[in-house]
């Protein structure tokens, strides 16, 4: 059996969290986790809300995909990460049948360097909302970066 390298100390840091947040639900929005040269981010599922917690865009999949990405850059930069350093995407979607439209918006903010993703049809937990995305990053540390090192 492998032994477990205990001395190794974990950074756990939660993303997003502002004395003012409309939200007071059980979870953080995003936890961000150093792991030796690299950090891995978590972001929970978002949905199509403005800043109030309101819905937005109802009936419209495409514009509720546009705004849960300009949320996930937003609150990946408060790690100092970017849409380019997400590795997996789960998708939730309303109806299946707007798996193609979604697709669409997403090609806009992955292009040719797409992450791995995962899509399901779920029940939404608001009926406005059509679609919701979580997300997993990975981001090297800027030391890593500058003196070659390498996640593999």
């Amino acid at each position: 059996m492998p032994e477990s390298n205990t001395s190794m100390s974990l950074t756990r840091r939660i993303l997003g969290a502002h004395p003012n947040a409309v939200d007071r639900r059980p979870f953080s929005r995003g936890v961000s986790v150093d792991i030796g040269t690299a950090t891995l981010i978590f972001v929970s599922g978002i949905a199509s809300i403005d800043d109030k917690g309101e819905a937005v865009h109802a009936g419209d999949v495409r514009a509720q995909t546009h705004q849960i990405f300009k949320r996930m850059r937003h609150l990946l930069a408060h790690d100092n990460a970017t849409l380019a350093d997400v590795v997996k995407l789960v998708v939730f979607l309303k109806n299946i049948a707007d798996y193609d439209a979604m697709n669409e918006v997403r090609a806009q903010y992955f292009g040719d360097a797409p992450p791995a993703s995962s899509a399901v049809q779920a029940q939404m937990i608001r009926p406005e909302f059509l679609v919701e995305i979580e997300a997993v990053a990975i981001r090297r540390s800027v030391w890593s970066a500058h003196n070659g090192g390498d996640l593999r």
